[in-house]
């Protein structure tokens, strides 16, 4: 399990994106799209292995 907290915006889409190697492709492992502003928690049960980077991206606006 992987627990991922943020102060999202709400209007904004987020996407929690993984990676083997900083220098390698990042793979989407779940958006979350907040409905206030404010912290957002969620815990999330990705298909990777535990030695991977992970990052936060803000999503375009549609």
């Amino acid at each position: 399990m992987l627990r991922v907290s943020f102060t999202g915006v709400q209007g904004r889409g987020y996407s929690l994106q993984a990676s083997l190697a900083l220098d390698q492709a990042w793979q989407p492992l779940n958006n979350f799209f907040p409905k206030t502003s404010g912290k957002v928690s969620r815990t999330i049960s990705p298909r990777v292995s535990r030695d991977r980077f992970f990052r936060l991206v803000t999503l375009a606006n549609p």
